[in-house]
Parts: C-alpha cells; sequence; structure tokens
C-alpha cells in the first residue's frame, strides 16, 4: 500500500456453526416458507457493493457469499487512500460526519476506526425471531480477525490489541466489537522504516 492503492474485504465466517446454522434454515414457517437462508444476504450485499462501486476512485467491488460455509462479506479495490476512506464511510452508516478511516503519511499510518460492521450486518437480519436471535447469539459469539498487509517495513506500533505480524502486517484477532467500541477496539499507528 505504499502507493496508497490495495484491496479491502471484510467476512463473516460462521463456519464453525455451519451445522446449528443448517438446521435453522431447514425450518419453515406456517406458509412453508423458509425462516432464514443465507442466500437473503445476497441482495442487500449485492446492492452495498453497488453502492461502492459508484464511489469515485472504488473499483470491482463484489459480494462474498458461500452458502455452504456461511461466509458473507464484501471486497473491493482502491486506487488511493481517499477512496478507501469514501467507501468506508459510505459502508459506516451509523457515523456520517467521520469519514477518516485511515490516515497516511510518508513514513506513519494510523487506521483511526473501523465500520461498525455488526450494526451493518444486522440491519439485513431475517424476519424471523428466532432465527434473528439464533444469528445475533452468533455473530456476538463469532471469532474473527482484522488483518492488515501494509507492504512497507514496520518500524514501531502502538495499539490497543494489534499484533504484529512479521515485518510488514498487523492483526487483531478477537470477537466482533460492539457499538461502545468498535472504534478503538481495532486502532493502530504504525511508524514505517
Amino acid at each position: 500500500m505504499e502507493d496508497g492503492k490495495g484491496n479491502y474485504s471484510f467476512t463473516f465466517d460462521f463456519s464453525q456453526s455451519k451445522e446449528l446454522l443448517n438446521i435453522v434454515s431447514a425450518y419453515k414457517n406456517a406458509e412453508g416458507n423458509s425462516i432464514f437462508q443465507p442466500s437473503q444476504f445476497k441482495k442487500p450485499l449485492m446492492l452495498i457493493a453497488e453502492e461502492l462501486d459508484n464511489v469515485p476512485g472504488v473499483y470491482d467491488s463484489r459480494s462474498v457469499i458461500d452458502t455452504t460455509h456461511w461466509k458473507l462479506g464484501i471486497r473491493f479495490a482502491f486506487v488511493d487512500i481517499h477512496a478507501l476512506n469514501s467507501a468506508l464511510s459510505k459502508l459506516d452508516r451509523a457515523k456520517k460526519n467521520e469519514d477518516t478511516f485511515l490516515k497516511m503519511k510518508k513514513r506513519k499510518a494510523e487506521w483511526i476506526r473501523n465500520v461498525d460492521w455488526k450494526t451493518l450486518i444486522t440491519e439485513h437480519m431475517p424476519s424471523s425471531s428466532d432465527a434473528n436471535t439464533i444469528m445475533t447469539q452468533h455473530i456476538d459469539s463469532a471469532n474473527y480477525s482484522f488483518h492488515w498487509m501494509l507492504n512497507r517495513e514496520i518500524k514501531t506500533v502502538k495499539s490497543y490489541e494489534i499484533e504484529r505480524l512479521g515485518s510488514t502486517e498487523l492483526i487483531y484477532k478477537g470477537k466482533i466489537p460492539n457499538s461502545d467500541n468498535v472504534d478503538f477496539i481495532t486502532q493502530w499507528d504504525v511508524k514505517f522504516k
């Protein structure tokens, strides 16, 4: 990302709970319709990808939907840091006044905050209260990770819970942050060599 260009992706990986989620998706309501299917996220994620492709400097936006392994997400490419920040701002509807996620200077990068993915994904939950409760529990208990590949050698890292992975990468592993701590839990400040 030395020239400010790169790729961004985020995926909810529910594969550890796929047996239970397959059982839930087999249930039918009184009308005989499934109360929940992972494919219900297809249209909302496709609409998000279409919105992102309209952001200047953002291209190749795609939804990630793996109905076999219960993986859902979004990915896109960006031409510079401004395009990345604009795309993330578009995704983070909860905080419209803030539009900077990543700041880059010559020898310094700072990840200031993250998209509130939990709020974004729960906006598109199934209408059935039982399925909704089960999905929310799985979102709350899911382990996930952020992985930043910076393509520049790191000198120092200041962070709350971010770990260094080799000389050019950072990783966060943990539970999905709630809206109270989504901003600070993934913050980092890096100085490059």
